[in-house]
């Protein structure tokens, strides 16, 4: 009885019901996602239940009035977002008294199973009730009576699809809040190896493609043509593979689940996941991109990395990322393991329509000072700058900044093409993203 009594719970205050969720993103990238999501929302798999709103508020992306089949999609499905977080709760709280009798009133086992570990996070702004660590603790021993057990995590160790909840004060407001992904959504699951020093976050990355495609006119154009995507200071394949993730998408049709990837989800130890849809949605979002994928001509990837260990790991994780998009048994990569200043690019790109040229140049801890990195940087502007190509033929691209002094110097020394940018947040720190094409 209590287990129907549980059913009948879930169907009407979560598959009966519209939600509300926040999406985490890389900083400075809300609007980029936000068209991402959109898009996404215009072509779900099932017919849409509700007039759902995606708005960014006070900085904060939230996707309004959705239902909890198409949240489960969007999760699976977006490249550029860092975290879908499903607001279970919101209400206005000054004491602490209020606090926990909030808490204790949510009916936790229809969101969580018993039994559960779970990792809770609490973060205040602005507001009356600002000791964090007093507020954790009166919500982990609520969460204890449920039977839950609480994980000792810290942020900075490996946490492996754990259940996370955020109690979130905002001016007084609590938000409570569970993530859909658990590990964050940057973590596809394709790379076997990573050993590289400051890598550009997947959602990043995607990210910086998106913007990039954005300011190339008929891009959808050129996706039908032979191109190349060209990497230089490769590392761990990064921009590379979430270029391919991009270029193979057409127009709104962003088909490829990142449950391909095989990594796993934390909804999926929810209580409330509609295994069959879930399953169906996963059949028929691959059915979808199989079908796509006949009207994509697949570029052709080079990735360039001098670092010869590094290269052996670039190597095995091309391997795996590729054979999760269904392409292993087609040549579509080349890697180079030589300085890329000294190859010749030139050949690589004949006969292409369109080059794809991402850079993101060590500079900062990667080379010790700052002279090196201006150097680098003046160096490679002068290598774009000396591309010779056909008149015919497309060049664009991007490139990651430390600060605006050095996008400046770039954008005066390459100075056949045209630039635009925006800053992003990366490692904490605000850098430059820069645009370009000729």
């Amino acid at each position: 009885m209590q287990k129907l009594t549980a059913e009948r719970k879930i169907k009407k205050k979560i598959l009966s019901a519209p939600h509300r969720a926040r999406i985490t993103t890389a900083g400075g990238c809300e609007n980029i996602v936000k068209s991402e999501i959109e898009r996404i929302l215009s072509t779900t798999v099932h017919p849409k239940k509700y007039n759902t709103e995606v708005y960014i508020e006070d900085g904060i992306l939230i996707v309004d009035q959705i239902s909890y089949r198409e949240l489960l999609e969007l999760t699976i499905r977006t490249k550029t977002a860092r975290d879908v977080r499903w607001i279970i709760s919101k209400h206005k709280v000054t004491g602490y008294n209020q606090l926990k009798k909030i808490v204790s009133r949510i009916d936790w086992n229809i969101f969580i199973s018993n039994n559960a570990t779970i990792v809770v996070r609490v973060e205040s702004f602005k507001s009356r009730l600002y000791h964090e660590g007093q507020i954790k603790q009166i919500c982990c021993d609520i969460m204890k009576t449920f039977g839950f057990q609480i994980s000792n995590a810290l942020d900075s160790e490996e946490i492996k699809n754990q259940l996370k909840i955020f109690f979130e004060l905002r001016n007084d407001m609590l938000f409570i809040m569970l993530s859909l992904s658990g590990d964050p959504l940057f973590k596809r699951g394709y790379k076997e190896m990573l050993k590289t020093v400051a890598s550009i976050k997947e959602d990043l990355a995607s990210s910086a493609n998106s913007y990039s495609f954005s300011t190339i006119q008929n891009i959808e154009e050129y996706k039908k043509e032979k191109s190349i995507i060209l990497i230089p200071f490769a590392g761990s394949g990064t921009l590379g593979f979430e270029a391919v993730l991009q270029w193979i998408e057409i127009k709104d049709k962003m088909f490829f689940p990142l449950t391909n990837f095989k990594r796993d989800f934390a909804f999926n130890l929810f209580p409330s996941l509609p295994k069959k849809f879930f399953e169906f949605t996963n059949k028929k979002l691959n059915e979808l991109f199989d079908e796509q994928m006949k009207d994509v001509c697949f570029p052709k990837i080079i990735f360039i990395e001098k670092d010869k260990n590094q290269t052996e790991y670039l190597i095995q994780n091309i391997k795996r990322f590729f054979s999760f998009i269904g392409q292993e048994n087609v040549e579509k990569s080349e890697v180079m393991n030589q300085d890329f200043f000294t190859v010749d690019i030139e050949k690589a790109c004949h006969e292409k329509k369109i080059i794809f040229v991402l850079l993101n140049p060590p500079y900062g801890n990667r080379l010790g000072n700052r002279q090196q990195t201006r150097v680098i940087y003046e160096k490679t502007a002068k290598w774009l700058e000396g591309l010779n190509i056909d008149k015919k033929q497309k060049v664009a691209g991007y490139c990651f900044f430390p600060d605006v002094e050095l996008f400046k110097i770039f954008s005066k020394l390459a100075k056949k093409y045209t630039f635009s940018s925006m800053k992003v947040k990366h490692g904490g720190n605000w850098i430059i993203l820069g645009a370009f094409q000729n």
